[in-house]
C-alpha cells in the first residue's frame, strides 16, 4: 500500500503544475487572439471611413 501511494503521488503534483500553465497559456492565446481580430477591425472600419 505504501507503493501505490509513493506513485499515486507525484501524478498529482504534475497535474496541479501542468494546469496552472495551461490556463495561463490558453488566456494568453485567447487575449492575442482577440486582440488582433479588434485591431483587424479598427484597420477595417478605418479604410471604410477613407
Amino acid at each position: 500500500m505504501s507503493y501505490r501511494l509513493a506513485t499515486s503521488g507525484p501524478p498529482k503534483g504534475r497535474q496541479a503544475t501542468l494546469r496552472r500553465p495551461y490556463r495561463t497559456i490558453v488566456l494568453v492565446l485567447m487575449v492575442g487572439t482577440s486582440s488582433i481580430a479588434v485591431f483587424d477591425l479598427y484597420l477595417f472600419a478605418s479604410s471604410g471611413f477613407h
